[in-house]
């Protein structure tokens, strides 16, 4: 998997490759976190430590959008990490994995596309 616009949450990678998403609260933040996987509604809860997984469509082209739901109360801090990334420009621990951070205090949908190279 490689990203391919880190501002715009875009990712490339090959036919039914393994998808995986940490979302995690930072600091006081109480974890309220759902997400709509490819459209498919209605949203599904996320429990803190837990990861999304799934793997990409078969056919060349196929995106698969991952909208996450990130509620903070009061305010708060997230971070989403993709792992097993190639090219994040932020990965500079090479880590093969590519970091989001979103700052309330207001609810916040990032939509993150996964295409098939």
């Amino acid at each position: 998997m490689r990203e391919t616009n880190h501002d715009s949450r875009k990712f490339k990678g090959q036919a039914g490759e393994h998808v995986t998403v940490r979302v995690k609260a930072d600091g006081d933040t109480k974890h309220l976190v759902a997400y709509v996987l490819d459209g498919q509604v209605p949203a599904r809860v996320l429990p803190a430590g837990q990861a999304i997984e799934f793997n990409l469509k078969n056919g060349s082209g196929a995106q698969t959008p991952l909208q996450i739901n990130l509620d903070f109360q009061p305010n708060g801090t997230y971070e989403i990490v993709v792992e097993n990334v190639t090219g994040c420009p932020f990965d500079t621990a090479a880590r093969r994995e590519c970091r989001n951070t979103y700052f309330g205090p207001f609810l916040l949908s990032p939509i993150f596309t996964f295409t098939v190279e």
